[in-house]
């Protein structure tokens, strides 16, 4: 699958999409009628799946075998980026989403903007 990755998934919205959302539907589907990508970033898996109880959720898997998604990692040469929005935001799955939004130029979607604090106005959609 080619195209450019449009959109991340953070752990909110990986888990509005578990509990069938229709806004998480209804926007992956836009991303794939334009051939785009989203992300969804290991670390917000890990902590939907802590929050799910856990990793072998059948929505879950579904959401990752999803031909238009793409499960990422924040790069090793990031690290420096990852720290600065982890301690701007307090959380690393928050900060892993920031940072794949920052190097894809993407937007965030969640379902929780006031965790994103001032960013919430950036790259964050809410759900």
């Amino acid at each position: 699958m080619s195209g450019d990755i449009h959109l991340i998934l953070d752990a909110s919205a990986i888990i509005a999409y578990a509990h069938a959302s229709i806004h998480v539907g209804e926007t992956i589907a836009e991303i794939a009628d334009e051939e785009g990508r989203f992300a969804v970033p290991t670390v917000c898996l890990a902590e939907a799946g802590r929050r799910l109880l856990g990793a072998d959720d059948p929505r879950v898997l579904l959401l990752v075998q999803h031909p238009h998604a793409v499960v990422t990692g924040v790069p090793a040469q990031e690290w420096g980026l990852l720290t600065k929005w982890s301690v701007a935001l307090g959380r690393l799955d928050l900060a892993a989403a920031m940072v794949e939004a920052s190097v894809n130029g993407a937007y965030v979607l969640t379902s929780e903007p006031e965790a994103y604090g001032d960013w919430k106005d950036g790259p964050v959609i809410p759900i």
